[in-house]
C-alpha cells in the first residue's frame, strides 16, 4: 500500500491532536479514497475550518468523518470562488454586468465572463471529489 500523502497526514495529525483521538490504518485509507485528487491547500484549509467550527461550539463525535471534511472543503472552495468573483466584479463599469454588443443584443459584460471563468477554475477540485456513496461504501 502506498503511504498517504504529506498534506493528508498533516491534516489528520492536526485533527487528531485537536479532537484527542487516534486513527487506524483503515480510517486513513478511507480518508485517502474520499479525498483523492484534492489539492493540498484546500485539504489543510478545510482541516482548519473544522477546528474553528469545533472551537465555536459545533459538536463532533470523535474525529470529523471524511464526508464532513469533504463538506468543509466544499465550503472553503466556495468561499474562494465568491472572493475571486467579487474581486473581478468590483472594478466593473457595468453595475448590472450586462452590455450591448454590435448588433444591439444584450450580453454579459467581459468582467462577468472573466469572473465566471475564474470561479470555474477555482471550483475544479470539487469535480474531482468522489460521491458520498463512494466515500461511505466500505466504512
Amino acid at each position: 500500500m502506498n503511504a498517504p500523502r504529506k498534506a493528508l497526514q498533516d491534516a489528520l495529525a492536526l485533527l487528531c491532536a485537536t479532537f484527542r483521538v487516534e486513527v487506524d490504518a483503515w480510517q486513513v485509507r478511507a480518508y485517502e479514497r474520499a479525498l483523492d485528487g484534492v489539492e493540498d491547500r484546500w485539504l489543510l484549509a478545510a482541516a482548519d475550518r473544522l477546528i474553528e467550527q469545533a472551537a465555536a461550539g459545533r459538536k463532533f463525535y470523535g474525529l470529523p468523518t471524511a464526508p464532513q471534511l469533504k463538506g468543509a472543503i466544499a465550503e472553503v472552495v466556495d468561499e474562494a470562488r465568491q472572493r475571486a468573483a467579487a474581486l473581478l466584479l468590483a472594478s466593473c463599469e457595468h453595475p448590472s454586468h450586462f452590455e450591448y454588443d454590435e448588433q444591439d443584443r444584450v450580453r454579459r459584460c467581459a468582467c462577468y465572463r472573466q469572473a465566471m471563468k475564474a470561479m470555474d477554475a477555482v471550483a475544479a477540485p470539487l469535480a474531482l471529489l468522489p460521491s458520498y456513496a463512494e466515500v461511505t461504501r466500505d466504512i
